[in-house]
């Protein structure tokens, strides 16, 4: 999710939402709409899309990523070289496509995981703390290896 990428980390939040929101995986949706708000720099834009995406100020092109990705998790069998010309036309190349595929059949994976293992949403206060970390500093552990001397034993 934080990969260098043709689409931006923030827009690679948005899709894991609108991915979540289509799925009702309100926990992931939550989690993920406070990370995209916090580096798109609007909790309105986010929550515009969720309402309506067609009628939210996203521009068309990043409009076509979230149709293709409702399509992709809804309408799977639909699915047709036509989807990937559209995107095309607008602009995307093959790999910022790829990423988009990539983000949202990893989050329709979460969304059922998360859904069936029966975890729930925190409190919007909880989802934005967390959403401004995760927006700060990624999804790797910082010093994964903290404690650890060159020869593996602990400090």
């Amino acid at each position: 999710m934080r990969s260098p990428a043709p689409i931006s980390g923030g827009l690679r939040e948005l899709i894991a939402t609108y991915t979540s929101w289509t799925n009702r995986c309100e926990f992931c949706w939550r989690s993920h709409a406070a990370i995209a708000a916090e580096m798109l720099g609007s909790e309105k834009l986010v929550r515009d899309v969720l309402d309506d995406l067609e009628s939210s100020t996203l521009p068309e092109p990043e409009k076509a990523l979230m149709r293709f990705a409702a399509k992709m998790t809804r309408e799977l069998p639909e699915m047709r070289e036509e989807d990937i010309a559209e995107l095309h036309q607008l602009g995307w190349s093959d790999e910022a496509i790829y990423y988009t595929i990539m983000v949202v059949a990893l989050f329709n994976f979460y969304n059922r995981w998360v859904t069936t293992s029966g975890v729930h949403p925190v409190s919007d206060e909880v989802h934005r703390m967390h959403g401004k970390r995760l927006a700060l500093s990624g999804y790797e552990p910082k010093n994964r290896l903290a404690g650890i001397n060159a020869s593996g034993a602990g400090f």
